[in-house]
């Protein structure tokens, strides 16, 4: 069960492979990233190169769960 109030815990890094799909992303300057939903569902976005790092760096922050995948 979700609690907003709980402590951080550490999250698992699940590594997602889709090797065809990352390869046709990156010819067109996009990443997939995802966001883990720390259940059983995940969601995955795309998103431009050059906003990565900030996406990450606010979601470090806010701890949102967003992760690079590779």
């Amino acid at each position: 069960m979700w609690n907003p109030f709980r402590k951080k815990i550490k999250q698992n890094r699940c590594n997602f492979n889709f090797p065809y799909i990352q390869k046709a992303l990156a010819e067109k300057d996009i990443e997939l990233m995802n966001m883990n939903t720390l259940g059983d569902s995940y969601g995955f976005f795309i998103v431009k190169k050059e906003n990565v790092a900030p996406l990450l760096y606010l979601s470090t922050k806010m701890a949102l769960g967003i992760e690079q995948l590779r």
